[in-house]
C-alpha cells in the first residue's frame, strides 16, 4: 500500500515469500532461501504453495480438452493484452500471471510430496 516506505527505507523488509525473485524488493532475500533442511524447505514451499496460486479460476470436472485449452489460452492472452495491463495499473492492480500449467505442476509436485514432508507441515501448524 506504501511502497515508498521501501524506497526511502522507512522499513526494511527482512525476507519475502514469493516463488521468485521481487522486482519491488531488490535485495531482499526469500525466506525459502534461507531454510537449509530439505524436509523443512519443502514443507515450507507446500505451505507456501497458495500464494503462487494466488486466486485460480476453475472449470467444473469434466470439461472437454478443447474447451479447457480455449478458456487457458483466453485467460493467458487476456492477462497480458496492453489495455487490460493499463486499466489495472490505474486501478493500482498488480497483475502476475500464473498459468493453468504451473498451477498443475504445482499441485502434481504437492500430491507426490513425501510423508515426512506433509508431517513436518502439520508440526507447524499444530503449533498455533
Amino acid at each position: 500500500m506504501r511502497p515508498d516506505w521501501i524506497q526511502t527505507k522507512k522499513i526494511n523488509v527482512l525476507f519475502h515469500t514469493g516463488a521468485t525473485e521481487s522486482p519491488d524488493l531488490p535485495g531482499v532475500p526469500r525466506i525459502r532461501n534461507l531454510v537449509k533442511d530439505e524436509t523443512d524447505r519443502k514443507a515450507l514451499e507446500f505451505l507456501l504453495a497458495r500464494e503462487v496460486m494466488g486466486r485460480p479460476f476453475v472449470a467444473p470436472p469434466g470439461i472437454p480438452a478443447d474447451r479447457a485449452k480455449a478458456l487457458r489460452d483466453a485467460f493467458n492472452a487476456t492477462m497480458k493484452d496492453s489495455e487490460f495491463l493499463k486499466d489495472a495499473a490505474r486501478g493500482n492492480i498488480e497483475v502476475n500471471l500464473v498459468t493453468a500449467e504451473e498451477i498443475d505442476a504445482l499441485l502434481k509436485d504437492a500430491t507426490a510430496l513425501p510423508p515426512a514432508v506433509i508431517e513436518r507441515a502439520r508440526q507447524v501448524l499444530d503449533r498455533n
